[in-house]
């Protein structure tokens, strides 16, 4: 079996074991620097929250509009078909909420300890908060922040952390106040339909209509309710997240076996790199 340029497989066997001192020098070599990287890594732990919504349905998501011919009145309703989901995701990103989340969970303090002046109580950065605060997102977004649609519109929220505790609690934290800002949306939504049925209520004078705005009335008023008595309106937590044992970054797996493959390459390279200028002083001579 020959490679492109002419030279047999065996041809290359026999250049490696010629120069096997230095092959297995160079990849002792990127072996040990490859263990010490792996020692050296930041572990990383991950605090998961498997969610699902649980928020019923609205008066136009039930179709109270084809049922019973009142289109023109339910048109004018907010809190029709929403994607939880996707607007979960959106909220999760966002630089206002995280920023609340920082806010009380205090992460600037851990992201940024060697930035702030314990004495002065300021960052040490130009800026000041605001400066701060921009580089903690993205961190959040691009290294701390998980979010996985599994099947069925469940979502897996995670958090990365050094700490095992601290990215379990902050993913419990960080589920709990995406659930109150889903309640505090939909809260807004359904008053605002209650404003509208009662306003319609005062004007309107068909009966047939007058008697479904009021049966949408009772309905948003009884779900208004369970949006400010119940923590769980929006969403049901399947799983909370726990303080898990083992990391889960980096991958020392992977790590080591990119090492194994990056040092035969480069032994190899530096073999054939040693055979050729051999052959070249040869020729020259």
């Amino acid at each position: 079996m020959n490679t492109s340029d002419g030279i047999s497989t065996f041809d290359l066997i026999q250049i490696v074991i010629k120069d096997w001192a230095l092959f297995l020098k160079v990849l002792v070599s990127i072996a040990i620097l490859t263990l010490v990287i792996i020692f050296l890594s930041t572990r990383y732990y991950q605090g998961s929250v498997i969610i699902s919504f649980s928020k019923p349905l609205s008066i136009v998501d039930q179709g109270f509009a084809g049922s019973f011919g009142a289109g023109g009145l339910l048109g004018k309703l907010g809190g029709g078909q929403t994607q939880e989901v996707e607007e979960a995701k959106v909220i999760l990103f966002s630089f206002s909420f995280f920023q609340r989340f920082a806010t009380q969970e205090k992460i600037l303090f851990r992201l940024f300890p060697d930035k702030w002046d314990v004495q002065t109580k300021t960052w040490l950065v130009e800026g000041g908060d605001r400066r701060v605060m921009q580089d903690a997102y993205v961190v959040y977004k691009e290294n701390m922040l998980q979010v996985v649609e599994l099947s069925g519109g469940i979502l897996e929220v995670s958090i990365f952390w050094k700490s095992p505790e601290l990215s379990a609690k902050w993913a419990n934290q960080l589920v709990a106040q995406l659930d109150a800002e889903l309640r505090n949306r939909d809260i807004g939504i359904r008053e605002e339909n209650i404003k509208y049925l009662r306003s319609q209520l005062q004007i309107e004078k068909n009966e047939y209509v007058s008697e479904i705005a009021v049966n949408l009335l009772k309905k948003e008023l009884g779900d208004l309710m369970l949006a400010h008595n119940n923590a769980g309106f929006m969403m049901k937590i399947l799983d909370p997240a726990v303080a898990p044992i083992k990391p889960s970054r980096p991958r020392r797996l992977f790590m080591a076996l990119g090492g194994a493959l990056f040092g035969f390459i480069l032994s190899l390279s530096a073999v054939f790199m040693k055979n050729s200028y051999r052959q070249w002083k040869h020729e020259k001579a």
